[in-house]
C-alpha cells in the first residue's frame, strides 16, 4: 500500500511506480544477460533476475502541455545463479550484482502523474548529456543561469504575447494574464507582501468574514502597492506572480502530492513564508523568488525594445534643447518609466543590465532618499564600486580608515550628501540656507575627477545573486546586506587623496577655525559659564535654545545656574542647535566632563556629525540617525 507522505519525488516514484521501474529494469537485464557475472559466480546456469530497484537521484525537464521528463539514476540489484567459485564441481549458488541504470520517464503532471511511461533505459555512464536550459531540479524548479535570463524572458513573451518583442510598448497585462489563464484580484495583504499566487484552491474569508474559495491560478495583489508606489510597482508585481505561475506551479503541486497534509498551509501561496519544510526546499524557494524578481522587468522591458526606446527618447530630449547631460538622462529614464508603465528604479536596473553602466549615478538612492544624479567615466571604476554610500558606511569609514579620517580632520576631503569629495569650490560648496555641503554641477558631471569610491561586498554570497548593482546601488540604507569600504590603496582613491592635498581650498575653514579658537579661549570656567557665554555670542535665549535643541527652557535655566548637570546627549543637542564648530563642541564636552568613546558605534556617529554636520542643526543630525534606523541615538 502506497504511503501518504514522502520526503522526495524519488521515494514517491519508487513506491508508486515500482512495477513500471521493475519491468524496465528486467527488460534491460534480459537484453544484456550475458554481461552478468561476479567473481563468486563466474559461470551462470540461469538467466539473471531482478532483485530490487530504487531511484537514487533525479532531475526533471518541462515539456509542452504539462508533460515532463524525469531523468532518474536507478540502483538495480540483480540476482545471478550459477557455478560458485571455490565450491565442489557442480555446486550451484547465488550472488547479487549492482547495476546502475539511467531511466527517462515521461508523464503528464498537473497535480497527479498521469500516462507515466519509461521512454529510455541505458547504463548510467551512457546517460544523456545534461542540458541546463531545458532542465529543472528534482522538485521542478527550472535551472536558470544569469546569462540565460534574457532567453527565458523572451520565451515567455513568445509564448503569450510575441508583439512585445516586435514593437516597443507597455505590455498589455490584461491580455497577458488572459493568455496565461490566470486571474488577477486586488486586496489587502498583510506583512508587507505585494502579491500572492495561488497554486491550489484555498478556503478563505472575504472582507465581510464570509467563506470564499480562492481558485487555483489566482493572483492577488496588495492595494497598497498601487497606492504607495504607483502603477509601475503593481505591474511588476503582476508579472512577478505570472512568472511564478508559469515556472513554479509544478513545484507546489509536487509538495502537495508528496505530503497531502500540506494542502492548507501557507506554502500553497508564494509570497508567504513557507513552513514545515526542510532546508533544501527553502533553498529552492529562494531560487524561485530570484527567478521571478529577475525575469519580471525583462518581460516588461524586452532588451531590444528597451534599447530602441531609450535611444529614441534620449534623442528627443536632446533635440528639445537640454544640454545638461545629467538632466538629459534623468528625463530619459523618467519618460521611459512612463512609457513602459514601470517604476523609475526598475528602468534604471534594466538599463544597467543592458550595459548602460554610466547611468549608475542617475536617480541614485542613499538611506532610502534620492541624491542628486551624477555622471562619471565608467571605465574609471569597477562594477562593484560606487561613489556613494549610506551615512552608516560613511561614519564607519570616516572613523576606522586612518588616512580618510586625517583628511576629514584637515578638511582636504569633506562629506557632501553621501559622497567624500575634494574640498575645492570647483567641486563643492556650502548651501547658505541649510548649511549642507553640496556638490557643484561640474562635480556631478565629473565624479571620477573629485570623489572617492566605495567598494561594495555582499555579506552573503550565494549561487543566485543577480548583478551587483540591483542591491548595492539602489535604495541603500544601513548596511544590512553588504559591506562598503573606502580602500585608500585603491588606484583611483590614491589619486584622489593626492589631488586633495594639492587642490583643497581651506581659506573658509581657516577663518572658521580662528573664530572657534577665539571662542574656546573664553571657555575656561564651568559648563554653566561656558554655556552662558556661547548663548550670548550666538544670540540664543533660553526659549530660542529650547526651540532648536528640544531641551525645555526650565532645564536650560538649571544648566545656567549650575543647579543641574547635562547628559552627554544634552550637550551634543545644544551644540547641534547652536551650529557650533567642532573645536567649540569638543571644548564644551570637555568642560561638561563628557567625552566621546570612538570605539563605540554611537559615539563614532556623533563624532562624524560634529565634524561634517555642525552647521546643519539638530534636526539634520537626528534625520541622519533615523536614516540608519538608530532612533535610540537621536538627541537630546
Amino acid at each position: 500500500m502506497a504511503k501518504t507522505k514522502y520526503r522526495t519525488l524519488a521515494e514517491y516514484l519508487t513506491d508508486n511506480f515500482y512495477d513500471l521501474l521493475a519491468e524496465s529494469a528486467s527488460g534491460y537485464i534480459a537484453q544484456h544477460k550475458l554481461d552478468f557475472k561476479t567473481n563468486y559466480i563466474p559461470f551462470t546456469t540461469e538467466e539473471p533476475e531482478l532483485d530490487s530497484c530504487t531511484i537514487t537521484s533525479l532531475y526533471t525537464e518541462a515539456l509542452k502541455d504539462d508533460y515532463v521528463y524525469i531523468h532518474c539514476a536507478v540502483s538495480v540489484s540483480v540476482i545471478i545463479t550459477g557455478y560458485a567459485y571455490g565450491k565442489r564441481k557442480g555446486d550451484i549458488d547465488q550472488d547479487t550484482a549492482l547495476l546502475w541504470l539511467s531511466m527517462k520517464l515521461k508523464a503528464r503532471f498537473i497535480d497527479q502523474f498521469q500516462d507515466m511511461e519509461v521512454v529510455d533505459v541505458r547504463l548510467l555512464e551512457d546517460r544523456e548529456s545534461f542540458r541546463i536550459q531545458a532542465a529543472s531540479t528534482k522538485n521542478f524548479v527550472p535551472y536558470i543561469q544569469e546569462k540565460d535570463l534574457e532567453y527565458h524572458a523572451t520565451q515567455i513573451l513568445k509564448k503569450y504575447y510575441p508583439k512585445a518583442l516586435e514593437v516597443p510598448m507597455a505590455l498589455p497585462l490584461a491580455k497577458l494574464v488572459k493568455a496565461m489563464g490566470v486571474k488577477v484580484l486586488t486586496g489587502h495583504l498583510k506583512g508587507g507582501v505585494f502579491g500572492k499566487c495561488y497554486f491550489i484552491d484555498k478556503n478563505a474569508k472575504d472582507k465581510d468574514g464570509k467563506p470564499v474559495t480562492i481558485k487555483r491560478g489566482t493572483i492577488v495583489c496588495d492595494n497598497n502597492a498601487f497606492f504607495y508606489y504607483g502603477v509601475g510597482s503593481l505591474n511588476n508585481t503582476i508579472v512577478h506572480e505570472c512568472v511564478h505561475w508559469e515556472l513554479h506551479r509544478k513545484f507546489f503541486a509536487l509538495l502537495h502530492l508528496l505530503n497531502s497534509s500540506l494542502s492548507n498551509i501557507s506554502c500553497t501561496v508564494l509570497g508567504e513564508e513557507i513552513k514545515n519544510i526542510d532546508d533544501s526546499l527553502m533553498e529552492e524557494y529562494k531560487w524561485m523568488e530570484w527567478q521571478a524578481n529577475a525575469l519580471a522587468p525583462r518581460i516588461l522591458m524586452p532588451a531590444d525594445m528597451t534599447k530602441l526606446k531609450f535611444e529614441q527618447i534620449k534623442a528627443e530630449v536632446i533635440s528639445s534643447g537640454e544640454t545638461n547631460l545629467v538632466k538629459v538622462y534623468e528625463q530619459t529614464i523618467n519618460r521611459l518609466a512612463t512609457f513602459f508603465d514601470v517604476t523609475i528604479t526598475s528602468v534604471k536596473i534594466r538599463l544597467l543590465e543592458l550595459g548602460y553602466d554610466y547611468l549608475k549615478g542617475i536617480h541614485d538612492y542613499i538611506d532610502n532618499s534620492h541624491t542628486k544624479s551624477y555622471l562619471y567615466n565608467a571605465s574609471k571604476i569597477k562594477p562593484e564600486q560606487s561613489f556613494s554610500a549610506s551615512f552608516y558606511d560613511a561614519v564607519a569609514n570616516g572613523t576606522i580608515n586612518k588616512q580618510l579620517r586625517d583628511c576629514l580632520e584637515k578638511r582636504t576631503i569633506v562629506y557632501a550628501s553621501g559622497f567624500f569629495v575634494i574640498n575645492n569650490k570647483k567641486y563643492t560648496y556650502k548651501d547658505k540656507e541649510t548649511g549642507k555641503q553640496e556638490l557643484t554641477d561640474y562635480a556631478l558631471e565629473h565624479m571620477d575627477e573629485c570623489c572617492l569610491v566605495f567598494n561594495h561586498e555582499r555579506k552573503n554570497q550565494n549561487s543566485f545573486n543577480d548583478r551587483y548593482y540591483s542591491m548595492c546601488f539602489l535604495a541603500r540604507s544601513r548596511g544590512k546586506e553588504f559591506n562598503s569600504n573606502v580602500n585608500s590603496a585603491d588606484e583611483h582613491n590614491s589619486a584622489i587623496l593626492e589631488s586633495a592635498s594639492q587642490l583643497a581650498e581651506l581659506s573658509d575653514e581657516i577663518f572658521e577655525i580662528q573664530e572657534a579658537n577665539n571662542l574656546v579661549r573664553n571657555m575656561n570656567g564651568s559648563f554653566a559659564e561656558s554655556l552662558a557665554f556661547l548663548m550670548k555670542e550666538n544670540g540664543f535665549s533660553n526659549n530660542s535654545l529650547y526651540s532648536e535643541s528640544y531641551i525645555n527652557d526650565h532645564k536650560i535655566a538649571q544648566f545656567l545656574s549650575g543647579e543641574k548637570e547635562p547628559t552627554k546627549g544634552e550637550v551634543l543637542a545644544i551644540c547641534a542647535a547652536m551650529h557650533l564648530h567642532p573645536i567649540v563642541t569638543h571644548k564644551l564636552l570637555e568642560v561638561a566632563g563628557k567625552r566621546l568613546n570612538l570605539s563605540t558605534e554611537m559615539d563614532g556617529a556623533y563624532d562624524f556629525l560634529i565634524r561634517e554636520y555642525y552647521d546643519q542643526g539638530l534636526d539634520a543630525w537626528n534625520a541622519q540617525l533615523n536614516a540608519i534606523e538608530k532612533v535610540e541615538w537621536t538627541l537630546p
